[in-house]
């Protein structure tokens, strides 16, 4: 290949590659000026970013499964606010929106989804076994969550292995299994707080009501029926 084709093939690859990110920042700048707007209808706060260290949304890092980077920079588009009487957040982590509620519970760490589509990076997922050893548990009185979903908790502490035990009682248990399997949810919890999101998917503008109305009716379900300290009632 002669040197100017050479030089030529260089030129076109750099400039693909600027077209794309620069494609790639007009459709994230488009997604926070919709979903800014959108805070704003659901009567909540908005930031675009975490500027700050992260103190807001760390703890919900180690919940999920890639957020062992506990990188502030990692969320985006952030909302709070309340709603159906759940202390609420909502952000993009990475490719998926995630909600985070948290209502007078101190979960165990856990993390359950679809059997059929867990398939973590190994080596992030190595690297989460060897922070939180975990296992997986069946219920002999529900029988087809085991097959249906995949649950694994910590270990590290057998004081919050027997409140595990705990959580799911059986109406949570029961609640989980009416749940559209279609849907996909992936539903993760450790200290105050309680994620939920669909793995890889993110939300459009329009539909955070609906998100929202999805999502806070399964947090509500496990603070009202686990086998936990009962929150304050329900409203």
């Amino acid at each position: 290949m002669h040197g100017l084709d050479l030089r030529l093939l260089v030129y076109c690859f750099i400039a693909v590659v600027i077209a794309t990110l620069v494609f790639r920042r007009v459709l994230a700048l488009r997604r926070t000026r919709a979903l800014s707007k959108a805070a704003q209808e659901l009567g909540f706060s908005f930031k675009a970013a975490d500027r700050g260290d992260g103190a807001e949304l760390i703890q919900m890092g180690p919940l999920l499964a890639l957020g062992l980077l506990k990188n502030s920079r990692q969320y985006e588009n952030i909302m709070t606010g309340t709603f159906a009487g759940l202390k609420t957040s909502l952000f993009d982590f990475r490719v998926q929106t995630v909600a985070a509620y948290s209502q007078g519970v101190d979960f165990p760490y856990f993390k359950m989804g679809p059997q059929t589509s867990w398939a973590p990076d190994r080596a992030i997922q190595r690297a989460a076994d060897s922070l939180f050893p975990q296992a997986s548990h069946d219920f002999e009185s529900h029988p087809d969550f085991s097959r249906r979903y995949s649950l694994v908790w910590s270990l590290n502490d057998q004081r919050k292995n027997d409140e595990l035990k705990e959580l799911f009682s059986p109406a949570l248990l029961t609640f989980l299994l009416e749940l559209p399997p279609e849907n996909g949810w992936h539903i993760e919890g450790a200290g105050a707080v309680l994620i939920v999101y669909r793995e890889g998917k993110t939300v459009r503008a329009g539909e955070f009501r609906s998100f929202l109305d999805e999502t806070s009716a399964i947090a509500r379900a496990f603070f009202s029926l686990c086998g936990l300290k009962k929150p304050t009632a329900l409203t």
